[in-house]
């Protein structure tokens, strides 16, 4: 399992009340209609692809202070939830912190998308994961995973390059293809701006 090759671990009826609400509070648009999930990876897989050599998380919470908020809207177009985030502070085999993973959440008309970013201790994408979309947006993302639009991510900080590929919108559906390549490359950007504007290793 990979979701890179985009499996379909579970199917859900319909997004969580928990999800949609967060995916609210981030302040997004509201979708014309709600379809049934699909989870490509579980939380704890997309938190070890997200990070790598991680073997341990502790769960910590992030509440952004109005300062913090402003950076992220005015620097990078990012409303954060107002309720704030869980972050898994990774380690390696020896206790090290080598970075944390954030979960972030952006509604589409399709339903919302559900994303794992992790933030080296340097402040760059080590790895994300899409971990949630809806079925009807499923087809649409399937092809960008199988193209590791990811991989693109790592490296970078929360300056550089997001700009979608040339080559997501090649095939029959280029054009929906094309907008949720942009979907999440955003969000992935967006975790990168949490971790320059937070400091998302080492927090007590």
């Amino acid at each position: 399992m990979t979701v890179a090759r985009g499996v379909v671990t579970a199917v859900r009826p319909a997004f969580s009340g928990a999800l949609l609400a967060a995916a609210l509070l981030a302040g997004a648009t509201a979708w014309a209609h709600v379809n049934p999930s699909l989870v490509l990876v579980s939380d704890r897989d997309a938190m070890s692809a997200s990070l790598p050599g991680a073997v341990q998380f502790a769960d910590l919470k992030l509440k952004l202070t109005d300062a913090q908020k402003k950076a992220l809207h005015d620097g990078w177009g990012f409303k954060p939830a107002e309720g704030g985030y869980r972050v898994h502070e990774g380690r390696d085999a020896g206790s090290h912190v080598v970075g944390s993973v954030v979960f972030l959440v952006q509604a589409t008309i399709h339903s919302p998308v559900r994303v794992a970013v992790g933030v080296g201790k340097d402040g760059k994408v080590a790895g994300a994961a899409v971990v949630e979309v809806s079925e009807e947006s499923y087809p649409w993302v399937k092809p960008l995973l199988e193209r590791g639009i990811l991989k693109h991510c790592v490296g970078q900080n929360a300056h550089g390059d997001f700009s979608v590929p040339a080559d997501a919108a090649q095939g029959p559906q280029g054009t929906m293809q094309a907008f949720y390549a942009k979907v999440i490359l955003r969000m992935v950007h967006w975790g990168a701006a949490l971790g320059e504007t937070a400091g998302l290793t080492g927090m007590k």
